[in-house]
């Protein structure tokens, strides 16, 4: 019963160590479409 616990601890630490770096991902990649469509912004606005 043991090790059926200290496994399940392992698979449920992974998975929050997964979720963490997704949830970092995610923030990284709305940063960059922000920015991105910040530069869009300016790119048109330059050519007007």
């Amino acid at each position: 019963m043991h090790e059926i616990v200290a496994e399940l601890d392992h698979v449920n630490h992974t998975w929050q160590q997964r979720d963490s770096h997704n949830y970092r991902n995610t923030k990284r990649l709305e940063a960059y479409n922000t920015r991105r469509a910040w530069a869009t912004d300016q790119e048109e606005a330059d050519v007007e």
